[in-house]
């Protein structure tokens, strides 16, 4: 049962995974894994971030953050390492 104002995780959509797959459509060497209703991904094999409850979230690595303005964190999940999105 759920309190008052606390919205329970869901997993993500498969529609939601191809949006963003097309979005790296440019991108050589994207792939994924799904894992326990959520999907990681990574970059020439290597974890860059993952969709968690139909969010992309990415793993604060300094390159990007040198790219990006007005970095939101959040965590994917309870006690997970904060990624921006």
């Amino acid at each position: 049962m759920l309190q008052k104002g606390i919205v329970e995780p869901m997993p993500s959509s498969k529609d939601y995974l191809n949006f963003v797959l097309r979005q790296l459509s440019g991108l050589e060497k994207i792939t994924y894994r799904q894992m326990m209703g959520e999907f990681i991904l990574y970059y020439n094999c290597k974890i860059i971030g993952g969709i968690y409850d139909n969010r992309l979230l990415l793993k604060p690595f300094k390159s990007a953050k040198l790219l990006m303005q007005n970095l939101v964190y959040e965590e994917p999940y309870k006690g997970a390492k904060k990624c921006f999105w």
